[in-house]
């Protein structure tokens, strides 16, 4: 070729002069990064997710009510916070709490919080806040609660058909690609709504439209199982609840777990650790018997109560966890031999309309 540029190496050079460089390129010339993460406590939570919080992207957590989902979110901005992250809470429902958040360890004093009049409002500050670049996540709370001005503006039982919907996609659309290119990922409330007369399928929807399951590389549906009290008589202490993540973009889906969130005190994390020390035989069990570096610990307590006097012990478990996640989760679906699909998934389980 004697180092004559092609014409698409032209076009790449103008269209990266003009738009910003790197708009066009070849991933192999480049130092590419598709997905970048942030570690959480909880190794449950990131073996769903992949391997941690995915940095720019959208997430949907959406369920019943009691089921656990701003509990989550707010359990994700506090761990940003804890990595020296600023994040921000948009509360279109006027609910926050700022003692709960407390218990799930947010620092509520630095929180930007933004209490909006609309939906176009919250989504107007959602994209003025990304754009900054200087935000590293974002909560919404909640699609259900993002009303239309149309909507406020209008007489009591007068319908607006698809306005919701309409302005979500506009809203997504617009913030999408800022929060790609500043790494500032958006997680949105969801709640679930039932179809009438639906004969095959899920009967399950979200408010909002298509455009946010379709926006989202990760769609968590969470469900209650129970609630925790120490008489039937007595108001419950927390919750128990299910997190399935049933869409994934950046690992494997399909994986779920239980978590337990109590009232006072917030997510308790405390045998997981032992957990999956076990399942990737860190730590060795045999019965109620656990051995690890060759000292041997009678009941799970005993083996907890060593790690947390011994923290560079529990560091170092830690860390063989997370490696032993990455490596399993960067693998695609059908390769993945530690956890894979079953050969025929039921969709309308997993909340997916096959209509």
């Amino acid at each position: 070729m004697g180092g004559k540029m092609s014409k698409l190496d032209k076009l790449m050079k103008q269209i990266n002069k003009s738009y910003g460089e790197g708009v066009l390129r070849k991933l192999g010339e480049t130092s590419f990064i598709d997905v970048s993460w942030w570690d959480l406590t909880s190794l449950r939570l990131m073996d769903i997710l992949g391997k941690g919080v995915p940095k720019g992207r959208i997430i949907e957590i959406y369920g019943e009510e009691s089921s656990g989902k701003t509990s989550l979110a707010t359990y994700i901005l506090a761990q940003l916070q804890a990595q020296g992250e600023t994040v921000a809470f948009i509360d279109a429902e006027h609910s926050f709490s700022a003692d709960h958040s407390e218990n799930l360890g947010l620092d509520v004093d630095s929180l930007y919080y933004v209490d909006p009049e609309s939906g176009e409002q919250a989504l107007d500050l959602a994209e003025q806040l990304v754009i900054t670049g200087e935000v590293s996540a974002i909560v919404i709370d909640s699609v259900a609660a993002l009303v239309p001005q149309a909507e406020l503006d209008g007489d009591m039982g007068k319908a607006h058909m698809g306005v919701q919907a309409r302005l979500l996609g506009q809203g997504l659309r617009k913030i999408i690609g800022h929060a790609k290119k500043n790494n500032t990922t958006l997680i949105f409330i969801n709640q679930v709504r039932m179809k009438m007369g639906v004969m095959y399928g899920s009967p399950e929807t979200t408010p909002g439209g298509k455009a946010l399951p379709f926006f989202s590389s990760i769609r968590l549906r969470t469900r209650k199982i129970e609630f925790i009290k120490l008489k039937d008589s007595e108001p419950p202490l927390g919750v128990k609840f299910e997190v399935k993540c049933i869409k994934n973009k950046v690992a494997p889906p399909w994986k779920k777990g239980e978590f337990t969130l109590m009232f006072d005190t917030g997510l308790d994390f405390g045998s997981e650790l032992i957990e999956y020390a076990a399942k990737f035989d860190i730590v060795d069990k045999g019965g109620s018997w656990f051995t690890y570096n060759g000292e041997k610990f009678h009941g799970e307590e005993k083996l907890r109560e060593y790690l947390t006097t011994h923290k560079e012990e529990q560091f170092k478990i830690e860390e063989l966890i997370k490696q032993i996640l990455a490596k399993r989760n960067a693998k695609s679906i059908e390769d993945d031999k530690e956890d894979p699909l079953p050969e025929t998934v039921d969709l309308a389980e997993h909340g997916i309309d096959i209509d």
